[in-house]
């Protein structure tokens, strides 16, 4: 899974993904969205973090990569 070009196309990524790629541990992250810090959406059982979200998370500018 190429996280950067998911979020680059407006895609929503799943947590595990994005925190490897973020450089942080995905227990982390899931702290993170427990305690609001990062939004997040659920899909059935699982947690999805919307492109723009994720995007911050990873230090991109969306509005250049467009």
């Amino acid at each position: 899974m190429n996280v950067r070009a998911d979020v680059t196309a407006g895609k929503s990524v799943p947590v595990g993904p994005l925190a490897r790629e973020a450089g942080v541990s995905a227990s982390g992250l899931y702290g993170l969205i427990a305690r609001g810090e990062v939004g997040s959406i659920r899909i059935g059982k699982r947690i999805v973090v919307p492109a723009k979200v994720a995007a911050a998370l990873l230090g991109m500018d969306l509005q250049q990569a467009a």
